[in-house]
């Protein structure tokens, strides 16, 4: 009788153990399964903030007016002549400077913002004519440069010619602003934010490098008709990234930190119109 009873026995045991090895299989699946979803849950997340502020910062850079010459063209041609008592200032750039809403305020100067969601320096530089220069301005306040090294994401390994490309075209744009006798405020280009969600690829390390090089070489630029505004001090905290006040997402500042940088840039601007003045 016993060692009939034994195979029985190692059986169960044996059942017992397939068991629990199948319900161990399931737990697992299970929670892939549950991972899986969360994950792809926190990816739709993400893609609807994206979505969300590439509407508010407007067009994408993947547009047909690749010149955006049809964005200020009934702007521009309303404008009335700039006379010397009322000195023009004229904001240009990308959509750090297209969602900067208000714009500080100068008195006795006329206001006007010409920035463009998606703009690379490339893009500015060939719109400077038409939306800067054509408009008479007595003085230039630029931010751009932003959408050129945030290309680094997607081409890796490029910093060293995207940081080129950069510097050289910002440098371009002030030498012909300067000798068209225009006063040029540079702002240095904003730090970015912190990623908000955690296992979703940020930007690379290249990208907060490219930008210190780059930003560096704006400070250089300081001189006779060229004011820096160096937005470091007001926007970043001690990580280099943007202080989280101020984030409107991880690319764009809230209506904060533009509040923030117009009290500092109101009275620079002040000072910069009385140099334009004749």
């Amino acid at each position: 009788m016993a060692t009939k009873s034994q195979p029985e026995t190692v059986s169960e045991n044996q059942q017992g153990s397939s068991r629990r090895r199948k319900f161990r299989f399931s737990e697992l699946l299970l929670l892939l399964v549950t991972l899986g979803l969360i994950f792809t849950l926190l990816q739709n997340v993400r893609l609807h903030r994206l979505l969300t502020e590439a509407e508010e910062a407007g067009p994408s850079p993947l547009r047909a007016d690749l010149a955006s010459e049809k964005e200020f063209a009934a702007d521009n041609a309303q404008l009335s002549s700039a006379g010397p008592h009322d000195p023009r200032i004229v904001f240009a750039g990308d959509s750090d400077m297209a969602l900067w809403d208000p714009l500080p305020e100068v008195k006795g100067s006329q206001i006007i913002k010409r920035g463009f969601g998606g703009d690379r320096s490339r893009d500015l530089l060939v719109r400077l004519q038409r939306d800067v220069l054509d408009l008479k301005p007595a003085v230039a306040v630029l931010s751009i440069g932003g959408n050129d090294l945030e290309d680094l994401r997607d081409y890796p390994g490029q910093e060293e010619a995207m940081v080129a490309v950069c510097q050289r075209n910002i440098r371009f744009m002030i030498d012909i602003l300067r000798a068209h006798h225009v006063q040029v405020v540079l702002l240095t280009i904003f730090p970015w934010g912190e990623e908000e969600l955690v296992g979703v690829p940020g930007w690379p390390e290249a990208t907060y490098r490219a930008e210190e090089r780059v930003n560096a070489m704006i400070r250089n630029l300081k001189g006779p008709g060229v004011t820096v505004v160096d937005c470091d001090p007001i926007l970043t905290q001690p990580n280099g990234r943007r202080k989280p006040v101020y984030s409107l997402g991880s690319e764009h500042l809230n209506g904060a930190g533009y509040l923030a940088l117009d009290q500092v840039l109101a009275p620079v601007l002040e000072e910069v119109v009385k140099k334009a003045q004749p």
